[in-house]
């Protein structure tokens, strides 16, 4: 039986689609695929692209882990795979694009009287300072990249809301941080919470795409073969008699 599968696996990151052809990988199990029907040839290559995109998913969060300090919870939320079914034969590594709070990156803030931070988990902790520390006032600290923690001399935090806050407002170039009140009476606005990158901005640098591709590459022909040979056991022989 003839079999024309039009099969491509690919990473997608929202914006970037970076896509892995495969048709080398089928082409060296033709013969083999020859025996099976199309309904158990489509669910074997399907089964076979999910398991190698799931490694390539791996890939992914550890390449950023290395990098960036993501909690391990936003990562599982931010990297994800969009599994191949027998009618697609499709599957995608899908990488958040919103931008992550600045609370990702466990941040702390002191005042004289108090010190607030976010652990890792995401809580919010505050405790009493019994002496002055010296960066008393001088912003929000964080560490995004792994460390690495740099200090937001602007910033600040309170104990009743788990934020990261500056005076001013996005716009098309980024923070437009706010140097004196806009009102003279009333409250001190505008105020935003403050963000960092994107798990998509993670993912798609070059590195991590590369060592993504390579690992969906390097496992698929395995995938492939086990799946193959799976059905191809099941098959019951044909009687001669």
């Amino acid at each position: 039986m003839q079999h024309r599968i039009p099969l491509i696996s690919a990473i997608q990151t929202f914006r970037d689609m970076i896509k892995i052809e495969t048709d080398k990988a089928i082409k060296d199990f033709k013969d083999l695929g020859k025996q099976l029907s199309q309904k158990q040839l489509a669910k074997g290559l399907s089964r076979a692209i999910n398991r190698s995109m799931m490694q390539g998913r791996t890939v992914a969060r550890r390449k950023v882990a290395s990098i960036y300090n993501i909690p391990q919870r936003a990562l599982t939320e931010s990297v994800a795979l969009k599994a191949s079914t027998s009618n697609t034969l499709t599957a995608y590594i899908q990488a958040g694009a919103k931008t992550l709070p600045l609370t990702t990156f466990a941040p702390q803030f002191d005042t004289p009287t108090k010190s607030l931070r976010v652990t890792k988990r995401g809580e919010m902790r505050v405790r009493d300072r019994t002496r002055k520390g010296k960066n008393t006032g001088n912003g929000v600290s964080f560490e995004i990249y792994k460390g690495k923690r740099e200090r937001l001399p602007f910033a600040f935090m309170t104990p009743k809301i788990k934020s990261v806050f500056g005076r001013g407002k996005y716009a098309s170039r980024g923070f437009e941080r706010r140097n004196k009140r806009v009102k003279n009476k009333g409250n001190d606005l505008p105020i935003q919470s403050l963000s960092s990158v994107s798990v998509h901005t993670a993912v798609i640098n070059k590195s991590s795409l590369s060592a993504i591709q390579s690992k969906v590459a390097d496992v698929l022909p395995r995938e492939l073969q086990h799946e193959l040979n799976y059905r191809l056991g099941k098959i019951k022989p044909t009687s001669t008699r």
